[in-house]
This record gives structure tokens, C-alpha cells and sequence, in this order.
């Protein structure tokens, strides 16, 4: 874990996380395990997840992409994030329900995002609300 401040001079904590050997490697539209496409090259990825106070968390951690038969060369999937989506799923899910709530511009400043990264986190939660 680290706290760093951004251009914007608000404090971030950035915490590394781990995915357990069952989890790993897995296509994120399909779900199987899958072999490594590129050896060695892990690439620190980055999800934004909701805010601790003042500060803005990041979830991180280091991925070398992988290869699935029927999708190509994907990122892993994470359990904490949907596929394509640089937000954990409880943010997706609290951006939605705050939408119902308040207008996107409200929602856009209390979370300090962008009012068009809160229309697709809304388009998200309802497609993963749809396949329940």
C-alpha cells in the first residue's frame, strides 16, 4: 500500500492486490483458464474503487495478458471488476444507484468522475442486472 497525491492534489492510496491461483488466468468473456501469452511481462493494472474520505483508492495489480482460443489475447479477468471496466464492481453498482437518485452531473461530482464514465457504469449494472 501507498499514498501518493495526484495532479489534482488529492491524497490516493493505491493498494496491490493478489489473485489466488484459481482465479488467475482466467478469459474474461468466458470465463476459462487459459495460457500466458507474453512470459515475464507483467503489466501493472489499475481499477478505481470507491473512496475511503477524502481519498481516492486504486486497486492494482500485475498482469501479463493471456490467450483464449475463442477470444484472443485478453487481460485476465479479476474477481473485483467487470469485464472492461476500470472500476470495481461495487463502484459500477453505487454509480448506478446513485443515477436513480441524482442527476449524472451530481453523481459525476461527488464521486469525482467524469458525468460520461457514469452513464457506462450505469450501462454496466444493467447489464449485469439483466443476466440475473
Amino acid at each position: 500500500m501507498r499514498i501518493e497525491t495526484n495532479e489534482k492534489g488529492v491524497s490516493c492510496i493505491y493498494v496491490e492486490a493478489k489473485i489466488n491461483k484459481k482465479q488467475a488466468n482466467r478469459c474474461p468473456i468466458c470465463g476459462r483458464k487459459c495460457p500466458g501469452y507474453e512470459k515475464g511481462s507483467n503489466k501493472v493494472r489499475r481499477w478505481r474503487a470507491l473512496d475511503i474520505g477524502e481519498l481516492i483508492l486504486f486497486i492494482e495489480t500485475s498482469q501479463a495478458r493471456i490467450y483464449c482460443n475463442d477470444y484472443g489475447v485478453q487481460y485476465p479477468s479479476v474477481p473485483w471488476a467487470y469485464e472492461g471496466s476500470r472500476f470495481t464492481k461495487e463502484f459500477d453498482m453505487t454509480v448506478a444507484w446513485l443515477a436513480c437518485q441524482l442527476s449524472k452531473k451530481a453523481v459525476a461530482e461527488f464521486l469525482r468522475i467524469d458525468w460520461e464514465t457514469v452513464g457506462r457504469c450505469i450501462a454496466r449494472a444493467r447489464m449485469i442486472l439483466s443476466l440475473t
